[in-house]
This record gives C-alpha cells, structure tokens and sequence, in this order.
C-alpha cells in the first residue's frame, strides 16, 4: 500500500465518481492505494478501526467486489452488487452528499444573493477573498471553542482544515470571509 499523492499518481483518479471525496486535495490528505486484481483500488484508514482500509469507492472490477469495505456506495452501485448475489453484511446510510458551486459563493444571485444581503443590510461587514492565516486561526478556534465536539470526525475534519489552510495555493483553493468589526465571522 501507498500514500496517495495527486501529483505523481493523478491518473488513479479518472475512474472515480464526482465528490468532495475524489478531489486531489482530499485524496491528497487521506488516500492511500494498492494494486489487487490488477486494479488500483483507493482506500482510506477506518477511524473507529485503524487496521481497515475501506475502499473509498466501489471498484471498477466486479471481481474486486467481494470481501471489499466500500465507504461511499451509491443505490445503483448496491443494486449492482446485490445483482452478482454478493452478500452486503452491513450497511450504514449516511444520506446525501451535496455540492455548491465555487461560483455560487464569489458571485452570488439568487435566494443566496437575497440571504447575503439580507446579512449585509444587518451588519457593517466586508466579504473579503483572501485573508491573513493568523487571523482565519483565530476565528477557528473562537468557533471550535463554541462548539460540542461529539462526532468521531471531528478530529480528522480538524486535520483537514489546517490541510487545507497550508496548502490554499497548491491546490488553488477559492476563499471567501466575512468581517464583522474587522474581526473574522465567517469564512466559505
């Protein structure tokens, strides 16, 4: 098994779906990948057991189906399964994965404009696209502080986000903050 790293093995990710979770900047952060029956199969470690590394996706090859811990499995991709009489021994919905456009959040229209303005009319603030790192930090932590932090994930979600913050050139990643009394208040 290998750490996954975008830049020298960009060309695993052409078969995998469209998701938050096959963008190179989180397969950077978290994928790592082996060869089994002649396929690369994407995987991730398990938080609650360490020792597994599901597949993050269900893989291409039907022969890679069987004893495979599938993390993310669309409806057609159980059917799929359950068509090849492959026993499923667990399964845990976890809803539905949606997606903003970048757009969206640069030029808003819409009930989104209307919200933004309505936020606007409110408060003297600025929207700002770029911001100091010392500053983003010190909003993260006033909210992390006013927070319950119950879920597993939090701590991995954590790790993204500074992930994230070092690398917003390498990955080119759009930022928009809201300021408040110049004080960050929020950031997309």
């Amino acid at each position: 098994m290998e750490k996954f790293f975008s830049e020298k093995y960009a060309g695993l990710r052409k078969d995998l779906p469209f998701s938050y979770f096959s963008t190179n900047l989180y397969l950077d952060f978290s994928a790592y990948f082996f060869v089994r029956n002649d396929e690369n199969l994407i995987v991730w470690q398990d938080l609650l057991y360490p020792n597994e590394f599901p597949c993050i996706f269900l893989p291409k090859q039907k022969n890679n189906w069987a004893h495979c811990s599938i993390a993310f499995a669309t409806d057609d991709d159980i059917n799929n399964i359950e068509k090849e009489n492959i026993e499923i021994l667990v399964k845990k919905p976890m809803g539905r994965e949606f997606f903003y456009k970048t757009e969206d959040f640069i030029n808003p229209r819409g009930s989104f404009k209307s919200r933004i303005n309505q936020f606007s009319s409110n408060y003297e603030h600025a929207i700002l696209h770029n911001c100091d790192k010392k500053r983003i930090l010190e909003f993260y932590d006033f909210w992390k502080e006013q927070r319950v932090h119950n879920s597993i994930t939090f701590g991995e979600s954590e790790s993204f986000f500074h992930f994230c913050l070092d690398n917003l050139e390498k990955y080119d990643i759009k930022q928009v903050y809201v300021e408040v009394d110049n004080r960050i208040v929020g950031l997309a």
